[in-house]
């Protein structure tokens, strides 16, 4: 039950502690439940009267009432003796057994007649006393013994489910108990299953017969044959056969041939062969991963549904097969790929590949003129710029968000020697990645469907890029991506770098155009022109198309005249924007040739309170840094804060101080001087998991049925926590229920999912799971 619940306890003798528990008693008492394990605990005081206090808890109108002996030394009790008709009945809900007290004195007489007595039954199913024959309900029952010898009869009802009853009497100041073996009956129901039905030529699958009555009732002790027909695998089995647990279970392990083939498994009671029941574990087999659409927009609410299909050798669907969803994007399970090109002058280099996501260039270019490095793919098409410079650089580092595919670098107007890094993370198969796959958080859980199909249906995020959704399917692995491209567009902002130029020096004049979420919007046609031109300037091209980054670039080049401003404007046609900036004409001035970034650490606790230094170098067109100039620093999150702005010293730097916020997630640093923009990431990670929460959807099954468990780990902030262990335990397992892991790891969203299968018992039962964070909570 919930925190919170009121429970109220009525008591026939003794009184309950009241508010004060030394001062005030009541014999009607109500509390709450203090956590949602819906336990209340209270205790019974007792007074003058002895006898057999009646006690009943009431809650949302549901009431238990159990009986307890009060002792006052009036009934002289010295032994209990109490036996049972009956070592064992049926567990079928309507056999019984004659429970009889026999109590005697001090002395080993037997006490008077109306002598009372308790008894309590203390088992996980339900079996129940007759109430005629006493005061009280199924589970507790008052009585009063008859005659001269000393004894009180009742019967005991079995239960609908095999178990073992403790039955417990109380008289006077002893007690003493009884068990009751409520048997299983007549074996009638027998269910194979396999901990993967889909494995790879080699691997092995546990396979547990469960044996049942008519109840749904365990039956202990039985011999389960184990036949592999047709074995088209070449497959083996640990045993012939098993004999049955306490649970009804017997177990063997199934070792996959080394064909792929479709293999069935049958059980068979060794009794009666005509209760049985098969598996079919498929070796191999055709496991898939499609989603539609396959492109979405990445604004927060579209969505593409990722269908598993899972089908045996022969094609045909395979039903009831776990499959497990995984969000693999940048997942540990790509390869990485680094290449270094060298060259002198203009050129092109060979062809590389690249799975998709991020794609680090390290250039270094000796050159006193202007040179630019483009990236063109396989069919010559312009993917982007990569950099462009005049005079030397060192280790420049440019990250480029790039799909999948073949690429080559193009370097233009150089005459010196160059050098260029790249490193590519590699997407694609991840098949033999078990270990790593099973390491990763889990988004969804399903079972394949009669037409051999799982979905799961993703919700994109505001950032455009291309998303990987892994699966497993038994043992098999599928994966499939989907691109998340930008929006419609929705601002576009224009700068120049230098903003300050020398009489016939160039400039770039960078037009950026993003979405409604800040994503870069990839091929629109920007318009440049000037809107004032004092000194008598040119462009290299009235337009320019945006890349991958969101950029459109061209060449603005000075005029003759000195001490003047130009303003250059940029224009989108659809939706109509406009966006201005100005260039001085100084022959005095110092150029600015480049700004560089830098982090002291590339994350922080999102505590509202840590600090890494931000740096910004600023230097002239000959790589010489650059002093007093204006550096202005933003931040991308709400609650960030940076000292801004911070002049360079010397040495070029201008460095300042970055506070975290008290929200988890990415803050981009900008740099910004001379008309250059730099950006850098700063992480902040949630702190240590404070809060966890469970559900199960849904809460009620019908036996045998499933339900998803998601476990909700985060910080004290509220931020999801993820990338941490969550253990699954039934700490109250009354159906014989499984869950399909001990564990898992919270995604993104700080959730862990499992799935929890009811046990076959047709009673009315609760099961109880406690989750537990492994670090902390």
């Amino acid at each position: 039950m919930p925190e919170g619940t009121s429970v109220t306890f009525t008591t026939t003798l003794g009184k309950f502690p009241g508010g004060n528990i030394f001062k005030s008693f009541t014999s009607r008492l109500t509390l709450s439940t203090a956590d949602d394990e819906g336990v209340v605990i209270t205790s019974l005081v007792s007074e003058g009267t002895g006898g057999p206090a009646e006690i009943t808890a009431t809650s949302g109108g549901v009431e238990q009432t159990i009986y307890v002996i009060i002792d006052d030394g009036s009934v002289d009790v010295g032994e209990i003796i109490l036996t049972s008709a009956d070592a064992s009945i049926p567990a079928d809900g309507s056999s019984s057994t004659a429970i009889t007290v026999l109590i005697k004195n001090s002395s080993g007489q037997p006490v008077p007649s109306g002598t009372p007595v308790v008894l309590n039954i203390l088992d996980t199913g339900d079996p129940a006393f007759d109430p005629s024959f006493g005061t009280g309900g199924e589970t507790s029952i008052s009585l009063f013994t008859i005659g001269t010898s000393g004894t009180a009869t009742t019967p005991l009802i079995a239960s609908n489910s095999s178990g073992i009853a403790t039955i417990i009497a109380t008289a006077g100041s002893k007690t003493q108990s009884v068990t009751v073996l409520m048997g299983a009956g007549t074996p009638s129901g027998l269910v194979l299953t396999a901990t993967a039905l889909i494995v790879n030529p080699g691997e092995k699958s546990t396979i547990t017969a469960t044996l049942t009555d008519d109840d749904g009732n365990p039956i202990e002790g039985e011999t389960i044959a184990f036949v592999l027909d047709p074995n088209n695998s070449n497959a083996i089995l640990s045993a012939p056969s098993a004999e049955t647990n306490i649970n009804g279970q017997a177990t063997i392990t199934y070792t996959a041939g080394v064909n792929n083939g479709d293999d069935i498994v049958t059980a068979r009671l060794n009794t009666n062969p005509g209760t049985n029941d098969s598996v079919e574990i498929v070796v191999g087999g055709q496991v898939s991963l499609t989603a539609s659409p396959t492109t979405i927009t990445a604004n927060g609410t579209d969505t593409s549904t990722f269908t598993a299909t899972v089908k045996n050798n022969a094609g045909t669907p395979v039903e009831n097969v776990l499959v497990v969803f995984k969000d693999i994007t940048g997942a540990d399970l790509t390869e990485v790929q680094a290449g270094t090109f060298n060259g002198t002058g203009p050129g092109d280099t060979p062809l590389f590949t690249h799975g998709g996501g991020a794609m680090t260039f390290t250039i270094s270019v000796t050159d006193d003129g202007y040179y630019s490095i483009w990236l063109y793919d396989k069919a010559n098409n312009l993917v982007d710029m990569i950099t462009s410079a005049t005079g030397n650089i060192t280790d420049r580092e440019v990250i480029k968000q790039v799909p999948a595919g073949e690429y080559y670098l193009k370097i233009e107007w150089t005459d010196g020697p160059w050098k260029i890094d790249v490193v590519s993370e590699l997407g694609g198969e991840i098949a033999g990645a078990l270990d790593d796959f099973d390491k990763l958080p889990t988004m969804a859980i399903q079972n394949t469907n009669a037409a051999g199909q799982a979905t799961y249906v993703y919700t994109s995020t505001t950032t455009a890029k291309t998303v990987m959704i892994g699966i497993k399917a038994g043992k098999a692995l599928a994966d499939a991506s989907i691109d998340q491209v930008a929006g419609p567009v929705d601002s576009l902002e224009l700068y120049a770098a230098p903003d300050t130029v020398n009489p016939l020096s160039e400039s770039t004049l960078t037009a950026v155009v993003k979405d409604a979420n800040g994503n870069p919007v990839f091929g629109e046609t920007v318009s440049f022109a000037f809107g004032t031109n004092n000194s008598g300037g040119r462009l290299a091209a009235a337009t320019a198309v945006t890349t991958l980054s969101g950029e459109a670039s061209v060449t603005y080049r000075a005029g003759g005249r000195d001490l003047v401003t130009d303003t250059l404007r940029a224009t989108i046609a659809s939706p109509a924007l406009s966006a201005a900036t100005t260039i001085d004409v100084d022959a005095s001035a110092v150029m600015i040739g480049s700004v560089t970034i830098e982090r002291g650490s590339a994350t922080l606790p999102a505590d509202g309170s840590s600090q890494t230094f931000i740096r910004a170098t600023v230097r002239d067109m000959d790589g010489q840094p650059v002093s007093g100039i204006a550096v202005e620093y933003t931040v991308s999150m709400s609650g960030a804060s940076i000292t801004t702005p911070v002049n360079t010293n010397d040495d070029g730097i201008a460095q300042t101080m970055l506070t975290s916020s008290i929200h988890s997630g990415i803050c981009t640093v900008t740099a910004i001087a001379g008309g250059f923009r730099r950006n850098i990431d700063v992480e902040f990670l949630p702190g240590v998991p404070r809060r966890l929460s469970l559900n199960a959807a849904p809460s009620t099954v019908h036996p045998s049925g499933t339900s998803t468990v998601t476990a909700l780990l985060a910080d004290r902030y509220g931020n999801p926590v993820a990338g941490e262990t969550i253990t699954f335990v039934l700490t109250a397992d009354n159906s014989g229920a499984s869950l399909s892991a001990p564990s898992a790891v919270t995604n993104i969203n700080g959730q862990a999912m499992i799935t929890y299968t009811a046990g076959s018992s047709s009673r009315r039962v609760v099961d109880i799971i406690r989750a537990t964070s492994v670090t902390d909570t």
